[in-house]
């Protein structure tokens, strides 16, 4: 479950640098309704990065408590 977590995360980091450079893109074309969507889109990416970390961040600590309870 953790390595899919983290593959996870990694493509949702990959998505957010993609929707950073469409709104550089569509800031220096002008072109408002275009850069508010890739706004919006990127918005929910860092929640959903947010959100992976908490649960990655919740797992491994699942895991090391569960390894101190095979190792007593």
């Amino acid at each position: 479950m953790i390595h899919l977590l983290e593959t996870k995360l990694r493509t949702e980091q990959q998505y957010k640098r993609g929707t950073e450079k469409m709104i550089q893109l569509y800031t220096a074309e002008g072109d408002k309704k275009s850069r508010v969507e890739a706004e919006g889109k990127r918005f929910e990416s860092e929640n959903k990065i947010q959100l992976l970390q908490q649960a990655l961040k919740r797992y491994k600590s699942l895991y090391i408590m569960d390894d101190e309870e095979d190792g007593t």
